[in-house]
């Protein structure tokens, strides 16, 4: 029976840790599923969800990874693994539509809970969120959001800018279709 394990994983970050940590799921005979990776602040973050074909138990699983983090790094490198069930169907916590937010100016204290109170209080589920700040102080926020399905996003567009405004941010929220449609590449390439 599959073994299915929801691993994350904090490290200083260094070239090539991704490869490592990968590597040790790989020798065991692990597949990744989803993942998720980014850099904070110089600490390699990533949470995944890594099957097994053979019954590979959490204390293998966490030391394989650990011992892969390599450089003296495995005494600073936490991981953490838990056993996750096979879902009888995807779960979403909210059954809605895709939109995409940006939000970008003065970075002050109060900001990301502010940004995430607007949807939480409206029941918009948060499923994806980058903030950067930049050295002159400007802060920039974007993500995916599922909007309810019975909800009207038109209003819910136009009070996201406006509240953002009276914040002195500059805001947007669209739905993720228009954002592949006006990124993506592939029409450009054949036009050259």
């Amino acid at each position: 029976m599959d073994k299915r394990y929801a691993v994350s994983v904090m490290v200083p970050d260094r070239v090539g840790v991704l490869r490592d940590v990968s590597k040790a799921i790989f020798s065991l005979r692990g597949t990744i599923g989803d993942l998720r990776q980014s850099v904070v602040d110089g600490c390699f973050t990533l949470t995944c969800i890594a099957t097994f074909a053979k019954g590979t138990d959490l204390e293998t699983l966490r030391a394989a990874i650990q011992a892969n983090a390599g450089d003296g790094a495995a005494m600073a490198c936490s991981v953490m693994a838990r056993e996750r069930a096979r879902p009888a169907r995807r779960a979403h916590a909210v059954a809605g539509e895709r939109y995409v937010f940006a939000v970008q100016g003065p970075d002050k204290p109060g900001r990301v809970f502010g940004v995430s109170e607007f949807f939480a209080v409206r029941g918009i589920n948060v499923e994806d969120w980058s903030h950067r700040i930049t050295p002159s102080g400007l802060a920039f926020n974007s993500g995916t959001v599922t909007v309810p399905q019975a909800m009207d996003a038109g209003p819910i567009q136009t009070d996201f800018v406006r509240l953002m405004a009276t914040q002195g941010l500059a805001a947007t929220l669209f739905h993720e279709n228009i954002f592949k449609a006006t990124n993506d590449i592939g029409p450009i390439w054949a036009m050259l």
